[in-house]
């Protein structure tokens, strides 16, 4: 796999983002109740206890299921979350040695928990728009200035990752189409990897401003609540919360 695929494979949030204009059911559920749902569901994960396996096996259930029941590829989910995983198990790696008893079963917990996570995540940006879930965050009372943050980041993270591709592009074509980076090459090609990354940004921001950008995002407001969503809002905590009973 040459450099420009794994990082487009591991890093890209823009094709993510563009499995939210897809038409099915759970695109159509308001952004709020994913949202909360979402949050929730990070919180009953990462409260599990380090050595109960069994609960976050269980609770595997709710990405599972939203994967069969839509058309969200797997494979493109799946490898974003490779670097999620080689961090999980860092944090974990002296687990064994600290706990020699139950050491493996904790790291292996605690890997499926980051994976879990970061794989509601990607959910969550696959089936809603991003400014529907700033919309959402506002509706919570998120402070304007917080909310326009989170926007701003997003959309800055997938520049960046998009001048990434285009400048290690450039690099292969005018270097008889070498696959890897030579080290001597790594500093003058992060050097102008920045620069453009802030002229783009400088030219977007000036953009945002002649169309009457004024410091916070005007998004589109959707429907209130419907019974769907109410049905989607309220099934997944109770189905979380009854998991970890049982489990307990």
């Amino acid at each position: 796999m040459t450099t420009q695929k794994l990082i487009h494979a591991l890093l890209n949030l823009s094709e993510i983002e563009a499995l939210s204009s897809q038409r099915h059911w759970l695109t159509r559920l308001h952004p709020l109740a994913k949202l909360l749902v979402t949050v929730f569901y990070i919180f009953m994960v990462t409260a599990s206890p380090k050595y109960s396996l069994q609960t976050v096996i269980l609770l595997a259930s709710y990405p599972v299921f939203i994967m069969a029941a839509t058309p969200i590829p797997a494979r493109t989910l799946l490898s974003k979350l490779i670097i999620p995983a080689f961090f999980s198990i860092s944090l974990g790696l002296f687990n064994p040695i600290l706990d020699p008893a139950y050491g493996w079963l904790s790291l292996l917990t605690l890997m499926i928990k980051a994976l879990l996570c970061g794989f509601a995540a990607l959910l969550l940006v696959a089936t809603t728009k991003v400014e529907d879930i700033a919309y959402a965050l506002g509706w919570l009372r998120f402070p304007k200035l917080m909310t326009t943050l989170f926007l701003l980041m997003f959309r800055y993270i997938v520049l960046f990752i998009n001048e990434i591709e285009r400048v290690i592009t450039a690099y292969s074509l005018r270097s008889g189409g070498q696959t890897a980076l030579k080290p001597s090459a790594w500093g003058p090609l992060i050097g102008q990897l920045m620069i453009r990354t802030a002229d783009k940004a400088e030219r977007l921001h000036d953009a945002m401003l002649l169309r009457g950008f004024h410091g916070h995002y005007h998004t589109s407001q959707p429907a209130r609540l419907n019974a769907t969503d109410t049905l989607y809002l309220t099934l997944w905590p109770v189905v979380f919360i009854a998991i970890r009973l049982i489990t307990t």
